[in-house]
């Protein structure tokens, strides 16, 4: 079976991890979107982009307690000032808008247009990514996708979004563990207990994340803050879930102390 062509991993410059943000090219200053609800639309496109969508989904979508007619004028209206963003962006060849549907199709299907799109594996191969981030800007952690945005009138939309969240924050917890392996098998021990401390603070209830940089903090000398981060992590688990960590854990906590096992 052959497998879809990836592009070459290149940094975008326009951010939907975290708080959206869309700086111009030429003058690095935010394009902003006048409505909330602008958010949520780019949003949708960037994550379903390569389709089409009926404006009456769309509308529906983002306004469904309104009848037809007023949730399709609320559409366009929103929809008139992402277009004019996009204009100001040099990417108006991207916003697709027809007379029944929208969508924003890339030319090329490997175009890197925003940061997600360094997340998903058919437009960027996830070792290619990693190549590029260990040799450049490394990954830094800035939220959930499209942080502060909600549309409380509508269900479906913050179903999607929910599960849009979710599914983006353990692609990029997978490609910032294997960052951190690279960085430590490479002997940049510094670099990897450093982002090991952000995955640690992105995703704190995991206990792999922690033993991880425990190791890293071990063999780096630093043994006593390897403990202090088992023990952080063993007050936070009592205090908050009234559990202890997993035998895994404490087996390593016992080998990096010397302690004998039970």
């Amino acid at each position: 079976m052959t497998h879809p062509r990836t592009g070459h991993a290149t940094i975008p410059r326009l951010r939907l991890l975290g708080i959206a943000s869309l700086p111009s090219a030429s003058t690095g200053i935010d394009v902003q979107l006048p409505y909330r609800k602008g958010w949520a639309l780019l949003g949708y496109l960037a994550v379903e982009r390569g389709r089409r969508h009926s404006r009456e989904q769309l509308a529906g979508l983002l306004w469904p307690n309104l009848d037809g007619a007023a949730s399709r004028t609320n559409l366009r209206q929103v929809l008139s000032a992402l277009q004019r963003a996009f204009t100001e962006l040099g990417l108006s060849h991207l916003l697709r808008a027809e007379k029944n549907t929208i969508g924003l199709v890339p030319s090329d299907p490997c175009d890197q247009v925003f940061d997600i799109d360094l997340l998903d594996p058919l437009i960027v191969e996830e070792g290619d990514l990693i190549d590029v981030l260990v040799q450049g800007p490394g990954w830094h952690h800035r939220g959930l996708f499209l942080e502060g945005v909600t549309v409380t009138d509508g269900s479906d939309f913050e179903d999607w979004l929910a599960f849009t969240r979710q599914h983006y924050q353990r692609r990029e917890l997978r490609l910032m563990c294997r960052l951190r392996d690279r960085l430590r098998a490479d002997g940049r021990h510094g670099d990897a207990i450093d982002l090991g401390w952000r995955i640690v603070k992105a995703d704190g209830w995991n206990e792999a994340h922690h033993r991880a940089l425990m190791v890293l903090l071990a063999e780096e000398g630093s043994r006593h803050e390897a403990m202090q981060v088992y023990t952080d992590l063993e007050r936070a688990l009592r205090r908050h879930l009234d559990c202890a960590p997993s035998a895994e854990t404490r087996d390593l906590h016992r080998r990096l102390t010397g302690l004998p096992t039970p």
